[in-house]
């Protein structure tokens, strides 16, 4: 299973009472919202895992400050849609447009210092996986009161309190190559054995199934003749003789592709397709001298 876990957090702060001033070294990272005195906190990651990766799991761990008092408090993330520069970044210049969806992380008043909180946020980093944007966090208070709400930040110096994200992923096979038997080449049996190379880097790696089409018209949209649908193995390849197949005529040319599943359910792309040609062996036949 790929993972990582990221301690070396871009996390920030932003004042509405003073909004040139940047406050990218401080030890903890504040939140209040209130009338003319906002307290906005980002915080950024790089992403670990690679594009078209399934996230398992994916979540950020921080630790508060005490709390006394009574009632409910939190804290609200939103993914930002636009950049952010640590260094230069004060309240006159903060990000103000968002992707749409918060998610709060809360508990009941009263907590004690150091109180551990977790947010699950394998949904966003699914999404980013996917394609989508990734800019970081705004932080901000589930409740409109005039108080502060710190997490230790990224700079404490006690590290076991620095906040961290860990991530688990795992991704798909890499797409099949060196086709076997394939670029035309000639081979002797109507259903002979194909296979391909199978790689997987990361995640759960071993070959679950393999499927494979053949089509003599090369289109592999309709009219496919033969599609072996999934079928369980460890070897990355496929005995024909074994299979449906009707089994190529001799003389004929036909194409064919293959596609891998790992043991976490993932699909490699297609192959590209490529062909073999049947030509049967002859028979001997021996007439001088004569027996």
């Amino acid at each position: 299973m790929g993972s990582a876990t990221i301690t070396n957090l871009i996390a920030t702060h932003v004042k509405e009472e003073h909004p040139s001033t940047n406050y990218n070294s401080y030890p903890k990272l504040p939140v209040r919202d209130f009338t003319n005195t906002d307290v906005n906190s980002y915080i950024y990651f790089n992403r670990p895992f690679p594009l078209g990766a399934t996230i398992v799991s994916a979540k950020l761990i921080w630790f508060s400050t005490g709390e006394g008092g009574s009632g409910t408090r939190g804290w609200r993330f939103t993914r930002l849609a636009a950049k952010f520069d640590a260094s230069k970044l004060v309240y006159n210049n903060r990000p103000t447009t968002f992707i749409s969806g918060d998610k709060d992380v809360t508990a009941a008043l009263p907590w004690a210092d150091k109180r551990q909180f977790e947010l699950d946020f394998a949904d966003w980093m699914q999404t980013i996986a996917n394609g989508g944007p990734w800019y970081g966090l705004r932080v901000i208070p589930t409740t409109f009161e005039n108080n502060v709400l710190w997490m230790y930040s990224e700079l404490w110096t006690d590290a076991t309190l620095r906040p961290r994200v860990e991530i688990t992923w795992s991704d798909a096979p890499s797409t099949p190559s060196g086709l076997s038997p394939g670029g035309g080449r000639v081979v002797g049996l109507a259903k002979p054995i194909v296979k391909a190379q199978y790689v997987d880097v990361s995640g759960l790696t071993a070959l679950q199934a393999i499927q494979v089409q053949i089509d003599a018209a090369n289109d592999f949209t309709t009219g496919i003749d033969f599609d072996s649908g999934t079928v369980l193995t460890s070897v990355p390849e496929l005995n024909l003789a074994s299979t449906a197949y009707a089994g190529l005529a001799d003389g004929a040319t036909t194409y064919w592709r293959v596609r891998f599943q790992d043991a976490a359910g993932l699909w490699s792309a297609w192959s590209a397709s490529t062909s073999f040609k049947r030509d049967d062996k002859g028979t001997l036949t021996l007439n001088n001298p004569p027996l």
